[in-house]
């Protein structure tokens, strides 16, 4: 392969993994599901709304998408910091562990059709209008899983750094 080709893949991996890092954090920090309660009160005007939101490991397999995503660190660091055969075998299973990882997404994916703008009502005077949404880091996390995968299989593709930190290693130590 090309030198500059190889060079254009680690680029392109390393610009994409660092977005699919930040993505991925993002998706953790961020709320996966968002309930907004609303009660009130006609008789005598008494009206309060509540918001509240639940982060990816409150959800039930949330811990999953966790281990998936540091996995999925982990080979992308592994594959940019090995060479040749190695690090394209790194880069293809990185790019596997992000499809697989999309059926976790999906497996612990806020259910909002349960609670969607439920209404109860207390004797026709009073209610509770309860409306779940899906948070921005549900949104988030299959994006970063996707690009954390193209990241690590461009970084495979492209051979990855461990020849040139050898060679960096090795004029450091002469």
């Amino acid at each position: 392969m090309p030198d500059m080709v190889r060079r254009m893949l680690l680029v392109g991996g390393a610009a994409l993994a660092l977005i699919g890092f930040v993505l991925g954090l993002s998706s953790i920090a961020l709320p996966w599901l968002d309930i907004d309660v609303v009660a009130r009160v006609d008789l005598i005007g008494f009206s309060r709304q509540q918001h509240d939101s639940k982060p990816v490991f409150a959800l039930d397999g949330g811990a999953w998408f966790f281990v998936v995503l540091m996995l999925l660190f982990l080979l992308v660091l592994a594959a940019t910091l090995t060479s040749g055969a190695v690090s394209r075998l790194l880069g293809g299973a990185g790019m596997a562990l992000s499809v697989a990882g999309l059926a976790v997404v999906v497996a612990i994916w806020p259910d909002t059709d349960a609670g969607d703008s439920s209404v109860v009502s207390a004797l026709g005077f009073a209610q509770a209008q309860t409306e779940l949404t899906v948070g921005v880091g549900a949104v988030l996390a299959p994006i970063a899983l996707l690009i954390l995968g193209a990241a690590a299989l461009l970084i495979g593709l492209g051979g990855g750094i461990g020849d040139w930190l050898r060679r960096v290693v090795a004029a450091a130590a002469a």
